[in-house]
């Protein structure tokens, strides 16, 4: 049996292209000025060996570890919630690798932090920090450590500027106005007491629609750690008032199958007596019978902005702005189709 091959190190790559290694890491690095033929001679040297820099070593001399963390928060585990949260940020990863891998760095998933001590060990470049709450323990600790952080959707009281999301508003707008052409007149709100920037701006676009509709508001509030159930006997009690609502939007992921559930045992027919849309998409909604219309908020794109974002600030760039990937796109399904006339 041959020996192992020994690692190609940069005196290798250094002593076949008859360069010192500093020159071989001046060039590798793109720092200073060399001779077009010697750095294209030294970057065929390079290739032929298949020599790649230790990224430790390139640490070293950069400053820069080349990893940047994707912090998840620490949403309720509880009860139904676990397959309908981890859909949302299963694509939201699969967006953030892609950025990463474009990018060259790596990206290291981790729980939110709690504290200093956890901002210690994670030892990244930055962090793409989802879903702040307001006034976020984790972010305050980020900051007071000297990390730069971009957020997906922007924290509530804060001006910091360095966040990607969709427009929320516009979004929630555009499900209602598809309602009203398939001839909503009572639609529902169900949603959360929680201090995220969507739940602000979804209900606010929902208030916002009803007084330019001359709509009733009709709301209730379900728990995010048992979307389905809580949804369901808050469904029930709007469906069998004396005025029901003929229609009912969500922005809590799952909340949607208890609606309807709720509609099922009640007799309804899904959509001819009760429309039932969802402002967060997800395969269990796409699955439902009948197939649940939804907001697909984009979370691959943002999440590529994001890491984006976050290179940008790492580098030092001192003119941010908010990124809005766009509005969202609405995925009208057999919930919502009661016709297929348009509103003039």
């Amino acid at each position: 049996m041959a020996p192992p091959k020994s690692r190609v190190t940069i005196k290798d790559v250094a002593s076949a292209a008859g360069v010192s290694p500093t020159t071989v890491s001046d060039i590798v690095n793109v720092k200073g000025r060399v001779d077009p033929e010697t750095r294209a001679r030294v970057l065929k040297v390079v290739a032929d060996l298949g020599w790649r820099p230790l990224r430790s070593a390139r640490g070293l001399r950069t400053g820069r570890r080349g990893i940047i963390a994707l912090c998840l928060p620490r949403r309720p585990r509880s009860g139904d919630s676990w397959v309908l949260t981890s859909d949302y940020d299963m694509r939201l990863t699969i967006g953030a690798v892609s950025a990463a891998m474009d990018q060259g760095q790596l990206l290291l998933m981790a729980p939110t932090p709690a504290n200093d001590e956890d901002v210690a060990r994670l030892e990244v470049d930055g962090v793409v920090l989802v879903d702040p709450e307001e006034g976020d323990l984790s972010r305050l600790a980020l900051r007071r450590n000297g990390m730069p952080v971009v957020t997906v959707d922007r924290e509530l009281g804060s001006d910091d500027p360095w966040w990607v999301g969709v427009d929320n508003k516009a979004a929630v707008s555009n499900m209602l106005d598809h309602l009203l052409d398939q001839g909503a007149q009572r639609v529902a709100m169900l949603t959360a007491d929680s201090p995220w920037a969507w739940f602000e701006d979804t209900q606010a676009a929902y208030a916002s629609w009803c007084a330019k509709h001359g709509f009733e508001k009709l709301t209730a509030l379900v728990d995010r750690a048992n979307p389905e159930s809580t949804a369901a006997e808050a469904s029930t009690v709007m469906l069998s008032s004396d005025t029901p609502p003929d229609a009912v939007i969500t922005d809590v992921y799952g909340a949607a199958l208890g609606v309807l559930r709720a509609a099922r045992d009640l007799g309804l027919r899904v959509p001819q007596d009760l429309m039932i849309g969802s402002a967060v998409d997800g395969h269990v909604l796409e699955t439902a019978s009948p197939p649940i219309t939804a907001l697909d908020l984009q979370p691959m794109d943002v999440a590529r902005a994001a890491v984006l974002l976050l290179e940008r600030r790492i580098n030092g760039d001192d003119n941010p702005a908010p990124v809005i990937v766009g509005e969202g796109y609405l995925r009208i399904r057999t919930s919502t189709q009661r016709t297929s006339a348009v509103r003039s």
